[in-house]
């Protein structure tokens, strides 16, 4: 399918799956979501953190169980957050973005779930992975804010045309959007 473009939308009923009213619900949605899993991130990012510097000096069944407590008190929350996200109704101009923040999550997961498995293992080893597992998160991270970026401009551009159209309402389109 083309790529949207402001004119293919003009002709999209107000109700469409795919109106700028169903894209911008489904921004509106997803924003408590991800603010959520910012906030859950950071907090695994610093975690992660702690334990590398734990595991250097040395402190390994101290650093074992710590990933696992790491792990297991983020993994549950970013469930929660994926489950919600889940529910969303993604239009389809929205899903590479929908995919994205999924795949970031994902990988948030991943993370967790490694930390959990040091702990159950003791391979301490294995730890780096994590930063590994957020590194892909990152990719994932900046296909999603490039996908949101798009969305919000041509949702602009769409509500600035039926703003002029709505000024203007008895000149031709073609010169209304010039």
């Amino acid at each position: 399918m083309p790529r949207s473009s402001p004119s293919r939308h003009r002709s999209l009923p107000r109700d469409s799956a795919d109106s700028p009213r169903a894209v911008a619900v489904y921004l509106l949605q997803l924003r408590p979501l991800l603010t959520e899993a910012i906030a859950l991130r950071r907090g695994l990012v610093r975690g992660i953190g702690r334990l590398l510097a734990a595991a250097n000096e040395g402190h390994s069944l101290g650093v074992a169980l710590a990933a696992g407590r790491v792990g297991g008190e983020h993994v549950g929350p970013f469930r929660q957050v994926q489950r919600g996200i889940g529910r969303l109704a993604p239009p389809p101009s929205c899903a590479r973005c929908h995919r994205a923040v999924v795949g970031w999550l994902e990988a948030q997961i991943a993370a967790c779930e490694l930390l959990v498995e040091v702990r159950r293992s003791g391979a301490l080893a294995r730890l780096p992975e994590t930063q590994w597992r957020l590194a892909d998160g990152r990719e994932q991270g900046r296909r999603f804010n490039a996908e949101y970026a798009r969305l919000v401009a041509d949702l602009r551009a769409r509500v600035d045309a039926a703003r002029r159209r709505r000024r203007h309402p008895g000149r031709p389109r073609a010169l209304a959007a010039a």
